[in-house]
Formats: C-alpha cells, structure tokens, sequence
C-alpha cells in the first residue's frame, strides 16, 4: 500500500482543569466555542477528548508566575484534567491568531464560571497527514 502527502494542518494539545463542577461546566463551554469555529478563517477541522466521565489524567504543578496562589509555592498543586486535541487548517504561523484568540476565550470561559485560570498550556505541533493511495 503506498501512501502519499495530503495536506498540512496544526494540531493543538491542552490540558484543562477537569476536577470540580465549575470547571467541567467551563470545559463544556469551552466545547461549545471551539465547535463554533468550523466556519472561521481558520476553522477547526476536527477535535478530540478524553472521557469527561472519567478522570483520566491526573496532574501537580509548582507555582512559579506572579499571580499563583501561595500554596502553590510551598507545594506541588494536584489536578484532575481533560484533554483536548484540536486540529486546524493550515500551518502554524497560519493558524496563531486563531490559537491566541481561543486562549484567550478559555481563560474567559473558566474566569467566567468561576474558576479562574492563570495559565493554560497550549501547545502547536505541524502535522503532515498521508493518505493510501494519494500520490
């Protein structure tokens, strides 16, 4: 079976805080905001999660920005987390005013549901997709 090249998209890989109420009411919408952007100049091509019904991922992190909460100081902070695969089109330097607008809009949507955030990682890796029998 030979394989050909396709296309060049963006994945997008973050790690969202998973663990109480307001924070898995803040990843659904979240959800609801990235399914929104189908349409957009650089739309969404496709997403995925791992199980909201189960925890699956479990992380600590150690305070180390300004606006981190004292304890997380003193020591490791555990999480329970989600996460969330996006796919866009294009390249990377296309698609980074649409990755910065939608940091923006997560760190909005768990501020507004009241669990504020003071940093999310995202992370753009280039994926060059192949295909059986496209040469």
């Amino acid at each position: 079976m030979s394989g050909g090249f396709l296309e060049t998209r963006t994945r997008v890989s973050i790690f969202l805080p998973h663990k109480t109420v307001d924070q898995r009411k803040a990843f659904l919408a979240v959800l609801r905001y990235l399914e929104s952007q189908r349409t957009r100049r650089t739309p969404v091509t496709g997403y995925t999660t791992s199980s909201q019904h189960l925890d699956i991922f479990k992380g600590a992190w150690w305070g180390t920005e300004p606006g981190d909460p004292p304890e997380s100081r003193e020591r490791w902070v555990g999480d329970w987390l989600v996460k969330l695969i996006i796919d866009y089109e294009g390249n990377a330097e296309d698609c980074e005013g649409a990755i910065g607008r939608f940091r923006a809009q997560i760190l909005k949507l768990y501020e507004d549901y009241g669990t504020p955030q003071s940093e999310i990682w995202i992370v753009a890796q280039p994926v060059r997709r192949y295909v059986a029998g496209v040469e």
